[in-house]
């Protein structure tokens, strides 16, 4: 086996792995979210009752403060949720940078310059 090659196994190599670990990480945020959810429904269920009765009897203060709570909530889930899709657009985005040739000083260091524009280029903040 060539150096080439061996450059380019281990490129391809280490792009898989890194694939997957990103996979695996978004996976297990999605998981900790779904629980989220299911425990902020569980303490919205409890709070209203299964028949909207309101068990506890809450003031009308203490719904409206209730609501902004549930809104504070989504809408830091809904970050969340728009954080992740940016992440998977970036990853989605980096296989145009995969080489298939080993780099010489003079390309890397224009690949450098590509890199520090492409983030101001293809990200909306």
């Amino acid at each position: 086996m060539s150096s080439y090659d061996l450059h380019l196994s281990k490129q391809k190599l280490t792009y898989l792995t890194t694939m997957k670990q990103f996979v695996h990480a978004i996976a297990t945020e999605e998981e900790s979210i779904a629980k989220l959810l299911r425990a902020e429904s569980s303490k919205t269920t409890a709070f209203l009752g299964t028949d909207q009765s309101f068990p506890s009897n809450p003031t009308t203060l203490e719904i409206v403060k209730y609501n902004q709570g549930v809104i504070r909530f989504l809408d830091s889930m809904i970050m969340t949720q728009w954080l992740m899709l940016k992440k998977i657009s970036a990853m989605s985005t980096i296989q145009m940078f995969q080489t298939e040739r080993p780099l010489s000083e003079e390309s890397d260091s224009e690949n450098n310059s590509e890199l520090d524009n492409w983030e101001y280029e293809n990200f909306d903040y």
